[in-house]
């Protein structure tokens, strides 16, 4: 029975993991919109001006909050420190979101066949041809400092297309390497926030320490599923035929009975 089967699953397993390999994180093929997505990001006074103190991966942070601030919006990139860093700081700045909001949202600029959105070292880009009425004061790449465990696991399940919202203060932040260590990764940082919505290029980016995040809508949510069990089954799959194929061939060599 699962020798007839065994191939066409086998097939099958590989067209969904290549093809929710490209669609899991399609931007483009988000519809319906959440209205907390058409709001522009909140911005208030900081009452509490304390010093955000903490320690991680041998670095000392001392964070100071300029805002608290909101932003509801489409992530349309994200960049994942956690997998690929030169930094040890990246492990407290493990990610960047690039959102879009307003008009840009409403407008569905985004599914413009010419629009892509690409991020590199900390850089969010925009590119698009022809006549678009792109409002760049509606784009913005937010790093997010994390120092809770709760909201490491909400980050890990971010995907493109989703739309979320994040709640923190816009931060100043300094990073001072406690260890002993000169390796590469153990220079002091110094990162200033934005604090508007209409600046560009560098500095332009908002620093946010993490206050709490919410997937409002998940975006390609049976791609985004289906795309690590289609992966899962075929590892599995592989390692079944390999321990089968051995049974196979050892039963063609029966022990010699004297």
């Amino acid at each position: 029975m699962f020798s007839k089967i065994n191939v066409p699953l086998f097939v099958i397993l590989i067209i969904i993991f290549f093809m929710t390999y490209f669609t899991k994180n399609n931007y483009k093929n988000v519809d319906l919109i959440m209205s907390d997505v058409l709001k522009e990001p909140v911005q208030k006074e900081v009452l509490n001006k304390n010093l955000i103190k903490f320690r991680k991966d041998s670095f000392e942070y001392e964070l100071t909050p300029l805002y608290d601030y909101e932003i509801s919006g489409l992530v349309v990139h994200l960049m994942d420190y956690r997998w690929f860093s030169l930094s040890k700081i990246d492990n407290a700045i493990p990610m960047d979101v690039g959102l879009i909001w307003g008009t840009n949202v409403k407008n569905k600029i985004y599914q413009n066949k010419s629009v892509t959105f690409t991020q590199d070292c900390r850089f969010l880009y925009i590119r698009w041809s022809g006549k678009l009425a792109v409002n760049m004061d509606e784009i913005s790449n937010n790093h997010l400092v994390v120092n809770k465990s709760e909201l490491e696991k909400i980050m890990k399940t971010l995907s493109v297309g989703d739309q979320i919202t994040i709640k923190g203060k816009l931060v100043n932040l300094k990073a001072k390497y406690a260890g002993q260590s000169s390796d590469i990764g153990t220079r002091n940082v110094e990162l200033h926030s934005s604090i508007a919505r209409d600046d560009r290029e560098g500095g332009a980016c908002e620093i946010i320490y993490l206050e709490h995040l919410e997937i409002l809508k998940k975006g390609n949510i049976i791609s985004y599923y289906l795309f690590p069990y289609s992966f899962y089954g075929i590892v599995i799959m592989v390692i079944f035929n390999i321990i089968r194929f051995f049974m196979s061939f050892n039963s063609f060599y029966p022990e010699k009975i004297n």
